[in-house]
């Protein structure tokens, strides 16, 4: 997999090593504040896994958020 874009490269985020961008079970990358997750995190791209990732990510996000504040 390759990325269309040096948009990742240029954040300066991780990659994994099938050229998808490094992240944790919840979606974020190496950039605190950086989400990814669907077809730019894995491969081969698929909807219901991009949809499942991305309710992962979000979950991540509200965690952050919450965690954050309190």
């Amino acid at each position: 997999m390759q990325q269309a874009t040096a948009f990742a490269k240029n954040l300066g985020l991780e990659m994994n090593d099938m050229g998808g961008i490094k992240v944790d079970q919840f979606g974020r990358t190496s950039v605190k504040g950086v989400y990814a997750n669907g077809d730019n995190t894995s491969a081969p791209p698929q909807l219901v896994i991009a949809a499942s990732e991305r309710s992962k990510a979000a979950i991540g996000v509200i965690t952050d958020f919450v965690e954050e504040i309190f």
